[in-house]
């Protein structure tokens, strides 16, 4: 249900049409597609940073949409424009990956919002934070047992942070005419390396996909320490989903990492 005063800001009429997709809520009104956010600031930021970005010739992101008075977000929702007859990329990883460049390419020289980003509280922040040591989340000791056998394997980046989008597995596409568009930009300030890992990492716990996709990232042995960082942010961000009750299931979750680790590390 779109509150009233939402519809009114972004000029919204109609019956909404409900649009599938990892975000619950997501409705299109002809053009314009309006969704409920997570955290405000870093919506705010978001949304004025890429209608300000110029647009790039070989890949393409959903333009924000302002409300008529101007705000970016409004009563916790935001909007941007509809891109029609959208085909995902995934499970082509490799090129998941290499669109996802095409997009840091066009995001490189955007100044990193630091202290929004420190600010943010939601499970993918913290559990981004956990992976880099920067902040620690307190795991149950199965849980632990396995985030310390990936630290190990983890080393310092050489590569120099950028902005980025940090949850691309799933949000890369094509349109009509053949060019990737990425959708639902989640930024964070690290390097395209580990973006690209974290794609690996969710193709091999979530999807099941052959060990021989880690080639994308140059072959195990170049994989390994960017890749247990990408496993340790969605370790703890799946282990805060079960606690928070955003996912539900057993312990297999566990046994996904364990048995991907064994393929990885042993």
């Amino acid at each position: 249900m779109i509150p009233d005063p939402v519809r009114s800001a972004f000029d919204l009429t109609g019956d909404p049409i409900e649009l599938p997709g990892g975000v619950t809520g997501v409705m299109r009104f002809g053009d314009v597609v309006v969704k409920p956010v997570v955290d405000g600031p870093e919506a705010q930021w978001e949304q004025a940073t890429f209608a300000a970005l110029a647009p790039s010739a070989n890949v393409r992101w959903a333009r924000p949409i302002p409300a008529t008075d101007g705000r970016w977000v409004v009563d916790g929702w935001i909007a941007n424009e509809f891109i029609a007859a959208l085909t995902p990329v995934a499970p082509r990883w490799d090129e998941v990956i290499e669109f996802g460049n095409r997009f840091h390419n066009a995001t490189v020289a955007i100044p990193p919002p630091i202290e929004m980003l420190g600010a943010r509280s939601h499970r993918w922040a913290r559990g981004e934070r956990h992976a880099f040591d920067e902040a620690e989340i307190a795991l149950p000791r199965e849980v632990a047992m396995v985030d310390d056998q990936l630290r190990a394997w983890c080393v310092p980046e050489r590569a120099t942070a950028q902005v980025v989008h940090v949850d691309l597995t799933h949000n890369v596409f094509l349109d009509a005419a053949g060019t990737p568009v990425v959708l639902d930009i989640s930024p964070g300030y690290r390097t395209p390396t580990y973006c690209a890992a974290v794609v690996i990492a969710d193709a091999l716990v979530w999807s099941g996909a052959d060990i021989r996709t880690v080639d994308a990232l140059g072959g195990i042995d170049t994989a390994r320490p960017v890749l247990a960082r990408a496993l340790r942010f969605r370790l703890a961000t799946d282990h805060l989903s079960h606690v928070e009750g955003t996912r539900s299931g057993s312990d297999r979750w566990l046994e996904i990492y364990r048995g991907v680790m064994a393929s990885l590390f042993d």
